[in-house]
Order: structure tokens, then C-alpha cells, then sequence
């Protein structure tokens, strides 16, 4: 199984992801999955595409085995290189910005950057029948 959705800015994001984390079934507390794609969107809308609602946010999931593979790709310049930070200062802990990145690898399995996209790998966690 593999989806793609595009969409511009952030509205209807939390349905976007509820849509996705049905369609996984994954009912068994999706609570991570949630803050991760949510990160993801927000982080790709306002540094990728400079909160222009024009251009347009790629959403992929993949189902492959024991493991989600997401993908979120924004339409950024690809200029700068992204770093993923693995530890975040207590006086950062309150600001505004630079604290979604730390999330997600906190509570993804494994992340990184390709191009514009910003790929996360979660152990999938099915609901139980």
C-alpha cells in the first residue's frame, strides 16, 4: 500500500493525518504519530515553502512490513543544508521555532532529509482486532 496527498498550507491537516493513521489502522496509540506529522507539515509549510499557500505540501505513507515509511516534502529552494538535532537545550525548550525537528527524531525510529522531503520510518503499530 502506498498513498500520496498534496495539499496547500495547513487546513485540514489534522483530518489529513487522521485520514492516514485510519487508512494504517493504526488505532493502538497513534498519540506519535500524530505529533510527528503534524511537526512534519508545520516544519515543511512555514521553512520549506515560506508559508505560501501556493505551493503545495507531498504527503506519502508506505506500509512495508513491521515499518510506516512517511515522506513530507515541501517546494523549499533547497538551499540550506537541514540538520536533524539529537539534543535540544533547556532554555530552547519554550521557543517558538527550532523544536519540531527534535520531536520527530525523538519520536520516530529513524530520520533524515532527501531533496525537500523530510523521511520518517515509525515501527507500525496495528490496532488490535
Amino acid at each position: 500500500m502506498r498513498r500520496e496527498i498534496s495539499v496547500h498550507g495547513l487546513n485540514n491537516i489534522e483530518q489529513i493525518i487522521e485520514a492516514a493513521i485510519n487508512d494504517l489502522n493504526w488505532q493502538t496509540d497513534p498519540f506519535d504519530v500524530k505529533i510527528i506529522l503534524m511537526e512534519a507539515f508545520t516544519n515543511a509549510y512555514i521553512h520549506g515553502n515560506q508559508r505560501d499557500t501556493s505551493k503545495p505540501i507531498f504527503f506519502r505513507y508506505c506500509l512495508q512490513d513491521d515499518k510506516v515509511f512517511f515522506e513530507v516534502q515541501d517546494c523549499g529552494d533547497n538551499q540550506n543544508e537541514v540538520s536533524i538535532p539529537t539534543e535540544l537545550s533547556e532554555e530552547r525548550i519554550f521557543d517558538e521555532s527550532g523544536r519540531g525537528l527534535f520531536i520527530i527524531q525523538a519520536l520516530a525510529d529513524h530520520v533524515w532529509f532527501q531533496n525537500n522531503t523530510l523521511m520518517i520510518v515509525k515501527k507500525y503499530c496495528p490496532s488490535e482486532t
